[in-house]
């Protein structure tokens, strides 16, 4: 068996890397490696390949899958098996800045010296949401410093207004990504055979060195932000519960991918060329169109507009 696996695909994928591989029946699912040979697995007579559209079925294929390869967290999965069960980040949010700069200026890395692409966090910071006025340029400002934005927090500052409903100031994560301070959200890829939330709690656990447990009393699970199906990515939102009152009762348990949403991903991502589509920063074109969905939320909540000469100003 081979070892260095860098993806996976499911079967009848559309992404680049497995189109021109021949004889390839409906049934496999291809083992991507990184000398660019691949390996071929069938799926169990118990299985069928739509259900592969299901995605508690599909992470039971994926788990058989890790069994026959021997390391699970040593792949990862590509674009099309994303698409039913995507990468997962965490948004830990309060109303109440003492309690966020509370929890972020106790943590301490275990680590002495940091090395590349750590996973670890040299510090959480506090990020307010009212401060934020733009992610256009991949950097936010903060007092004296200017921390370029990682992909999972840039998503989600795309989509501030609706997270200063659920709470003003945001906790994010200083990470050391190829030798450079980068500000992001804890989370990041799946692993082969597990669940967004699996992804997250491991996440977590992992870049914080155990110091949040969004598991214990101290945190409550609300209604997650949904699936952004373009990048593949999925919010879980965690409320930091005020030391003393009480908060409002909110969702519970994990989410789960909305089957009728991931049918057609797949088709979907078959009009991109390419699988490392899910990691495009995007051009002026997203980021404006981002920001006027933001601009039309913000119309349909009573935000007040004027026009003159054609134009719109918020």
């Amino acid at each position: 068996m081979k070892l260095h696996a860098i993806e996976i695909h499911y079967p009848c994928c559309p992404c680049k890397a497995t189109k021109n591989i021949k004889g390839r029946k409906p049934n496999e699912m291809i083992i991507k490696y990184i000398d660019n040979t691949c390996d071929r697995w069938k799926i169990p007579s118990k299985f069928r390949t739509s259900d592969l559209s299901d995605p508690v079925i599909s992470l039971q294929i994926e788990k058989e899958l890790s069994q026959y390869l021997g390391i699970a967290g040593f792949y990862r999965v590509a674009c099309c098996g994303l698409s039913v069960n995507p990468n997962g980040a965490l948004i830990i949010v309060s109303q109440s800045s003492d309690r966020m700069i509370k929890v972020t200026e106790n943590y301490r890395p275990l680590a002495a010296d940091f090395k590349e692409n750590d996973d670890q966090a040299l510090k959480l910071i506090m990020v307010d949401l009212k401060n934020v006025k733009s992610t256009r340029d991949m950097k936010f400002v903060m007092e004296d410093f200017v921390y370029p934005i990682g992909f999972n927090l840039h998503c989600a500052l795309n989509r501030r207004r609706e997270l200063a409903e659920k709470g003003r100031y945001l906790c994010a994560i200083l990470q050391l990504v190829n030798g450079q301070e980068v500000l992001d959200l804890p989370g990041g890829r799946r692993q082969l055979g597990e669940s967004s939330w699996e992804t997250i709690k491991r996440q977590i656990r992992e870049q914080t060195c155990g110091y949040i447990d969004i598991q214990s009393k101290d945190f409550q699970l609300l209604p997650h932000m949904g699936f952004d199906i373009d990048r593949m990515l999925r919010f879980q939102v965690c409320l930091l519960k005020p030391e003393t009152g009480s908060v409002p009762s909110g969702e519970t348990e994990p989410f789960q991918a909305p089957i009728e949403i991931t049918k057609s991903l797949m088709e979907r991502r078959g009009e991109q060329e390419g699988e490392e589509g899910i990691h495009t920063k995007g051009g002026e074109k997203e980021f404006a169109k981002e920001e006027q969905q933001h601009g039309e939320r913000g119309k349909q909540e009573g935000e007040e507009r004027i026009h003159s000469k054609g134009e719109t100003r918020i």
